[in-house]
């Protein structure tokens, strides 16, 4: 039997000793020679086995936060006993009410109002999601009035004026008056009503006021906008045709949209302001303003320039007959092609494009307008020949020396704009006044 030498201390007198132990799995008894007291050893056979495989990947390393205890090894004596835990009493704590701590909300960004999605309900349609500034821009188009529904997520449908963030962009809907265009005094106010509806501002129902609706107070900002652009444009075009004829295109889309929702403003309210210039009311224009321009081209601009081109061809080939009567057919068709294009806006706002371009349609607006469109597209073609006088004053301006196409540019800008203003204003008004009068045309043309 294999034997080992081992230190082995005594744990009665710690007296120490060399001896040679058997190595076995049994305990071994040996008494110490000072105190008598017996004590136990065992001594046990090492066990080989083969090495352990290497890991098959990299232990993690440990967390800082896990906490570890140390333990020891109790010695293997039958003397070991474990010292008793002392009995002492547990310390009083004072009492104390716990309350469950408020949700955490994270403080919400200036731009978070932005992000908020409504639907929009119009008749039995639902439209949207669109954002705070995309409702705004509605409310001042007029898409949007005080008692529209609108819902925020999954809350229940409210109407607009209930919300803070839109209330101020609303004013309430006042009573429509007819058109009429005549430069009469106006009828006295009821004394009965109150005097809150007295200090309203009423729909223009006189050529002066008419006249001076894009110098309101209120309208002047966006009026001097949009002439700032159509001089530029006018400019452009005088001075280099080529360059200036793709930028005209593209800015009189913008311009036009922004006429489309003049247009719409005035249908959906009786005192409208002009709409105010911002990218949203330019992006959700742009196709209005694309479709409008096509109208212009269809029943005014493209016939009246085949027919300067006519009147230009005569002359040029020696047959001045020709150029005469080209001559005197262009103002005769455009002031026709005036007086036809207000029925097609108002197709074209309410039915499209493909209405708008169809003459049969329009022109059956024009026989069911009545004496009302009569009124109004009288008004429309005075406009417009004032723009087209203006225009061909600005092509004799352009030969100045010096500030000729700067003169004939702000001339032609000016007054455009001035015309344009106050047609599509029309417009509007007359589509607000007689909104069962396209749904007629639209049965007639299909009868």
């Amino acid at each position: 039997m294999e034997k080992k030498v081992v230190r082995v201390k005594c744990s009665g007198c710690a007296s120490t000793y060399k001896v040679k132990a058997p190595v076995t799995d049994k305990p071994v008894s040996f008494k110490c020679k000072k105190c008598g007291k017996v004590l136990k050893l065992r001594l046990k056979t090492p066990e080989t086995s083969p090495p352990p495989p290497p890991p098959m990947f990299e232990p993690p390393a440990p967390d800082p936060m896990e906490f570890s205890f140390e333990t020891t090894q109790l010695p293997d004596v039958d003397t070991y006993q474990s010292a008793p835990i002392p009995n002492e009493p547990a310390p009083e704590i004072e009492g104390h009410v716990f309350e469950q701590a408020p949700a955490f909300e994270p403080p919400k960004s200036p731009a978070a109002k932005d992000q908020r999605s409504w639907l929009v309900l119009t008749g039995d349609t639902v439209k949207g999601p669109f954002s705070d500034r995309e409702i705004i821009v509605m409310i001042q188009q007029g898409d949007v009035v005080e008692d529209t529904q609108l819902k925020l997520g999954e809350r229940p449908w409210i109407k607009a004026h209930e919300v803070a963030a839109f209330k101020k962009y609303l004013s309430p809907q006042p009573t429509r008056s007819s058109l009429t265009l005549t430069d009469e005094d106006e009828p006295e106010e009821n004394p009965k009503r109150p005097s809150r509806e007295k200090a309203k501002v009423q729909a223009p129902t006189s050529l002066k006021d008419l006249a001076t609706f894009p110098f309101q107070r209120e309208n002047l900002p966006s009026f001097g906008i949009f002439a700032g652009i159509a001089v530029a444009l006018s400019m452009a075009l005088l001075f280099v045709f080529l360059v200036g004829l793709p930028l005209n295109i593209v800015g009189w889309v913008v311009l036009y949209g922004y006429l489309a929702a003049l247009l719409n403003t005035a249908r959906k309210s009786a005192d409208p302001q002009a709409p105010h210039w911002n990218v949203d009311l330019i992006k959700a224009e742009a196709g209005r303003g694309a479709s409008t321009l096509l109208t212009f081209l269809f029943y005014s601009l493209l016939p009246v320039t085949i027919l300067i081109l006519l009147m230009i061809a005569g002359f040029l080939n020696q047959m001045p007959e020709l150029g005469y009567i080209a001559i005197a057919l262009i103002p005769i068709y455009y002031a026709l092609s005036l007086f036809i294009l207000p029925a097609a806006l108002v197709l074209l706002n309410k039915s499209g494009l493909a209405a708008a371009l169809n003459p049969l349609k329009a022109i059956s607006l024009v026989k069911n307008g009545g004496a009302d469109y009569r009124s109004m597209a009288l008004v429309c073609v005075g406009l417009g020949m004032l723009g087209f006088g203006a225009a061909l004053a600005a092509v004799f301006l352009t030969d100045l020396e010096l500030l000729g196409p700067i003169i004939a540019g702000l001339l032609m800008g000016i007054v455009l704009s001035y015309a344009n203003f106050l047609w599509f204003y029309l417009v509007g008004r007359f589509t607000a006044e007689h909104e069962t009068v396209p749904g007629k045309t639209l049965a007639v043309a299909k009868a």
